[in-house]
Order: structure tokens, then sequence, then C-alpha cells
């Protein structure tokens, strides 16, 4: 299930990621590079700084898709596994309206939470 859901988000997170590293300037790697910084530490003290905002970004995008991912779940997953989409589903086919909608209700909660707490995260980093 979670490389099903990395491979269905993967494409909007490289969507975010991919312009902000080609719009970063390599003259700022090379120069890291050469002073004598090796390749792992230019990239944590020097890239990965630089495409702070475009990685939270693209994690943003991640979790809404995959907190509404449905389709992998019901095709991959064995039966004992339960997602909330999926709980919303089976409740919705059962006409239990009522507690499909208050699933629905904590589904929200959780996704404006979580934006919340990645907004708040791309503020202080």
């Amino acid at each position: 299930m979670v490389g099903a859901h990395a491979i269905i988000t993967l494409p909007f997170i490289l969507r975010s990621v991919l312009p902000a590293l080609q719009n970063m300037r390599p003259s700022y790697t090379a120069a890291s590079l050469s002073l004598g910084a090796g390749p792992a530490r230019t990239f944590f003290s020097i890239e990965l700084p630089m495409l702070k905002n475009a990685v939270i970004s693209g994690a943003v995008f991640a979790v809404a898709i995959s907190l509404g991912e449905i389709n992998a779940t019901l095709m991959l997953a064995a039966e004992q596994t339960i997602t909330i989409p999926l709980l919303l589903y089976r409740l919705i086919g059962s006409y239990n309206f009522y507690a499909a909608c208050a699933v629905g209700t904590l589904l929200i909660l959780l996704c404006t939470g979580l934006f919340s707490l990645f907004e708040y995260l791309r503020d202080k980093l």
C-alpha cells in the first residue's frame, strides 16, 4: 500500500520540486564543492535549504492525495485493511449517512490540521 501511494503521489511531488531544482544556481553547489565540502554536506547545507519550500509543498500534495486515495486501497489491500476513505465508502454503501458524515468531518479536520501544520513548518523552518 505504501508503494502504491508513493507511485500515485510521485508526479505531484516532482511537479513541485523540479522547477525549484531547475531554478537553483549551480554556482552555489560548485563553490561548496570547490571549498572542500563533500557531496552529502553540500546537499544538506546548500541545496536542501534552498529546496525547502518546494519539498514541503510536495509533501502537502502527497498527503492530500494519499488521504483521499481509495482506488489503490480497493484494489490492493487485504479485506481487513481499513482506511478513512474506505470506511467512508463502506458507510455510504450501507446507507449509514450519519456515521459517514461524522467520518467525513474527521477527514476534513485531519486534512485541515495537517495543512496548517505544514504551513506552520514552512514559515518556521
